[in-house]
């Protein structure tokens, strides 16, 4: 995926949460033999405790059997996405 792509992919979650409060997380998983992970966009809000909850998630990015150097780069890409929010 490119990056004009991923950034349309992130302005559409915007605009079909625009009350939102963005998040950008990394969930590596395993399902049964093989390893992904993914790069998600969340929609997060606080209940009355403090505590954060996900109203709404999409999966910009998703690996395959990702390397370690994928993973450090998903979440280096992470970081940037946040401060682009």
């Amino acid at each position: 995926m490119n990056l004009e792509k991923l950034i349309e992919k992130i302005e559409a979650f915007k605009a079909s949460h625009p009350e939102g409060t963005f998040e950008f997380f990394v969930q590596p998983q395993r399902d049964l033999d093989d390893l992904y992970a993914e790069l998600l966009i969340l929609d997060v809000t606080t209940d009355a405790e403090g505590n954060a909850t996900a109203r709404a998630e999409e999966a910009l990015i998703t690996l395959e059997n990702p390397s370690n150097d994928e993973l450090a780069m998903l979440e280096d890409i992470a970081e940037s996405l946040k401060q682009y929010l």
